[in-house]
């Protein structure tokens, strides 16, 4: 599918991985990052009066933003079902559900077992 970018020279990528990245900043992110945080976030808050509900409504309208990706395919209605699940499969990882257990007294993650202090009997 991408066999092209393998044969790219090193020039070529040092060159076209800052350009691509920069082009997709500008074009992509900065305006989602405008449209949410400066022009959104102060008319929800001006909605609402709370500042829960609009950091919830914030986080749901960048959420529903990214519903439609550039990858997403919507031809038959498992490619459908397969796009809307996708966010959860991307937010819920196992270190995630550690950090929820380790919250919850449950079980330590490796992490949480390293930085735990040893005691001295």
């Amino acid at each position: 599918m991408f066999s092209g970018i393998l044969r790219l020279s090193p020039r070529q990528v040092l060159l076209g991985a800052p350009l691509s990245f920069a082009v997709f900043f500008i074009g992509t992110v900065l305006p989602t990052m405008v449209l949410i945080y400066a022009i959104l976030l102060p008319r929800y808050l001006k909605l609402t009066g709370s500042a829960i509900s609009t950091v919830l409504l914030g986080g749901l309208t960048y959420a529903a933003m990214h519903i439609v990706e550039g990858w997403s395919a919507f031809g038959s209605p498992r490619d459908a079902a397969l796009a809307a699940v996708r966010p959860v499969q991307l937010l819920w990882t196992r270190d995630d559900q550690e950090c929820a257990d380790a919250a919850h007294g449950q079980r330590l993650g490796s992490r949480a077992r390293a930085t735990t202090p040893s005691r001295r009997t």
